[in-house]
């Protein structure tokens, strides 16, 4: 059993063992240089806004869970790891503690995607642009754009591409 230690980016910082039944100190320590070379964005996906990561199709099993978060909020359980070698089965469970940085980056994440949300509604609310705006960016504003540049410039909303009402 393993625990290890992972940075905001998902990146591991530390490995340790907990607890081993494997003799040799050599594969224990090849694996804690494994795992320490490892990222583990999974383990934050928890933490991270409900922004899709990517835009492919997804299978029904690739939504399973890989980890049970802890009442903790900051540890992660993953799914065991099953390694067989030379006849021998050795099963490797890990467990991930996200730094308090990365809770701390991850509610300030939630409350910029709250804010740009609240003024996405806003703007669809109301989608004409001014008329001393529509000859620079048209007759309709870009909502989901100036949505995606607040959530990409720390909630502050692009007020001279979509302008909120007065």
């Amino acid at each position: 059993m393993f625990d290890v230690d992972v940075k905001a980016d998902g990146q591991v910082d530390k490995a340790k063992v907990r607890e081993s039944m494997i003799g040799d100190r050599e594969i224990v320590s090849c694996m804690e240089d494994a795992l320490r070379g490892m990222s583990l964005p999974g383990v934050v996906t928890p933490l991270r806004s409900s922004e899709p990561v990517s835009e492919g199709m997804v299978s029904p099993r690739a939504r399973a869970p890989m980890g049970n978060i802890l009442v903790l909020g900051g540890a992660v359980s993953l799914v065991p790891i099953v390694l067989i070698a030379a006849g021998v089965t050795i099963v490797v469970a890990v467990t991930a503690h996200v730094a308090e940085e990365a809770v701390e980056a991850a509610g300030r994440r939630r409350a910029v995607q709250r804010r740009c949300q609240a003024l996405l509604d806003e703007c669809l609310d109301n989608v004409w642009q001014p008329e001393e705006t529509r000859k620079i960016y048209g007759n309709k504003k870009d909502c989901r754009g100036c949505f995606m540049e607040c959530k990409n410039h720390n909630g502050v909303w692009p007020d001279e591409r979509c302008p909120r009402p007065n």
